[in-house]
């Protein structure tokens, strides 16, 4: 997709949650919450929504990283939640190495400019590296935090994967990509525990 999702239903029809600020996810990994940044609904046009990790997936859970991952989720008909390997495709793509690709944190050179919208309208300057030569159009929409907490609009937009980590202490650590207006590269994480009841943007594959 081109653009960050807006879906408010899953395809079936099932309503996701709506979310507000003053709800408390901490210990809430259940709920198939959206929320949309700052409560402001004149962001949504832009930035789409934020999703927490379970909505995204729609309850599905498996340390499996196929590719395709072949998780619908919040997805629509004909779509999928994209892997961390598909990720790490679309990176080694764009010219990153495979050593990096797996590695974790930034990595990389220039893949995350290529992602990116070029220019300042949306993000923050100096917008390290932008070119958005692929079309993807990754814009700043930021995140929402366990505590209700909306941060980095105009600085960073981050993408849930479908693919669960889960550690020898059963919590469970999905992973996501990360693109920031003073980096070039990409961000990879395989999360942190709390980290599963972050709210983040969502990016649609096309099923071959």
């Amino acid at each position: 997709m081109k653009e960050n999702l807006k879906a408010i239903h899953y395809a079936d029809g099932t309503p996701l949650i709506k979310g507000i600020a003053a709800v408390d996810t901490r210990y809430d990994t259940t709920t198939k919450y959206y929320f949309i940044y700052n409560d402001d609904t004149s962001y949504i046009d832009t930035y789409g929504l934020l999703y927490i990790w379970k909505a995204a997936v729609n309850g599905y859970s498996t340390e499996e990283d196929l590719n395709p991952s072949q998780i619908q989720g919040v997805c629509p008909d004909g779509w999928h939640l994209p892997s961390d390997s598909e990720w790490k495709e679309l990176e080694m793509y764009l010219d990153m190495s495979s050593e990096e690709a797996n590695d974790r944190d930034w990595r990389g050179t220039i893949e995350g400019g290529m992602l990116k919208e070029a220019g300042t309208t949306h993000w923050a300057f100096p917008n390290s590296g932008s070119t958005n030569e692929t079309g993807f159009t990754a814009l700043p929409s930021g995140i929402r935090t366990i505590l209700g907490e909306y941060r980095y609009l105009g600085e960073s937009g981050s993408f849930w994967t479908s693919t669960n980590h889960i550690a020898t202490n059963n919590t469970h650590n999905p992973a996501y990509r990360r693109l920031h207006y003073e980096e070039s590269r990409t961000w990879r994480y395989q999360g942190f525990h709390d980290y599963i009841t972050y709210s983040r943007s969502v990016r649609c594959v096309k099923n071959e």
